[in-house]
């Protein structure tokens, strides 16, 4: 029996992880599609959503409608021509269930049903309580700018691949160490595909950015991206990433009081998605030193980074003597204070 394989996350579940560790994988029963990069996530959206040029990751990088249209071509192709060679085959986009509607998610489970005797739908399920700060962290690394804890959207998230799929074919795992089997989210998919796990590839890990480098990027969100035109923001933006990547510091984490306000705002969208489950997505709420408790704190949490020289063999790292006009300019550092003296 041909059987498609299709991850579809959710966000923040170690996708990148088993994308890494799947990359290039082929063996004689089964293989990761070759879309021509680890994340299916572009080659999916663009493939199967009406209007790939609203794709955040065109708009931030400001492509052309025409270069837009090249990689649709582009993605397409590869697409088509994975689906089409012999084979169960393992598709892995954890973007497709919040940059597909529900139409373009029919077209989709169309296409992979047409090219296959069976689609099974793996979707890895984080509890709201851990969910809450990395889903934040994430949503300013993509350009938030209001202090709020994005909701988790189960529903608007799953409901999709229920109807189309069929819940049958949907497996929901909780993500969480305990759960996992062999503990991890690489073993756990592993096993359940049915690839031997000591071929695939050593996954790379992503070191999780710190609050220090976090407040800095959401002071530039909500203060200096506004005021640029798409590509200068870009421009703008992808060098303070570069400035801040591997920066030190402490985690970003939020307060107890934050997440449990969050837990009980988003109650129905939990018990809706443990019903479906059929496990706890509240979680465990763990107490940490220093967590973030409102927009001045994380503000606040933004310190100066010393620049690199060219000869550098070693990341920025933070420094408070530096001043914070050199750091993020844009007049960053005076807006920042006068809005938390504003507080």
């Amino acid at each position: 029996m041909r059987t498609c394989y299709l991850h579809a996350g959710m966000p923040r579940t170690g996708s990148t992880s088993i994308q890494n560790a799947l990359l290039s994988f082929k063996s004689d029963r089964i293989r990761y599609a070759d879309l021509g990069q680890a994340n299916h996530s572009a080659p999916l959206i663009c493939s199967f959503s009406e209007s790939p040029q609203d794709y955040h990751v065109y708009r931030n990088r400001g492509l052309t409608d025409k270069q837009i249209a090249e990689e649709v071509d582009r993605h397409m192709k590869a697409v088509n021509s994975a689906v089409l060679e012999d084979g169960d085959v393992i598709f892995s986009s954890e973007g497709i269930v919040d940059h597909l509607k529900p139409h373009e998610i029919k077209a989709m489970a169309k296409f992979l049903r047409d090219h296959s005797e069976r689609v099974q739908v793996i979707i890895y399920v984080r509890p709201l309580a851990s969910l809450a700060a990395s889903q934040m962290q994430q949503r300013i690394i993509d350009g938030l700018k209001n202090f709020t804890i994005p909701a988790p959207q189960y529903r608007k998230r799953f409901q999709p691949f229920i109807n189309q799929f069929g819940r049958k074919n949907v497996q929901f795992v909780r993500y969480s160490r305990d759960d996992l089997i062999g503990g991890n989210v690489v073993s756990d998919f592993a096993e359940r595909v049915g690839v031997d796990e000591v071929r695939l590839s050593t996954p790379i890990r992503n070191d999780p950015w710190s609050v220090e480098a976090i407040g800095t990027l959401y002071a530039f969100n909500k203060f200096t991206a506004p005021q640029l035109d798409g590509r200068k923001k870009s421009e703008a933006l992808h060098k303070l990433m570069q400035n801040l990547s591997g920066v030190t510091g402490r985690r970003f984490d939020l307060s107890r009081e934050l997440i449990e306000q969050h837990i009980e705002k988003h109650r129905g969208a939990v018990e809706w998605a443990e019903r479906v489950c059929g496990f706890d997505l509240r979680g465990t709420i763990k107490d940490v030193e220093n967590p973030i408790r409102s927009e001045a704190d994380l503000l606040g949490a933004a310190i100066p980074i010393e620049p690199q020289s060219p000869d550098a063999s070693t990341p920025p790292q933070a420094h408070g003597n530096y001043p914070f006009e050199r750091r993020i300019g844009f007049r960053l550092a005076h807006m920042a204070r006068r809005l938390l003296r504003s507080r």
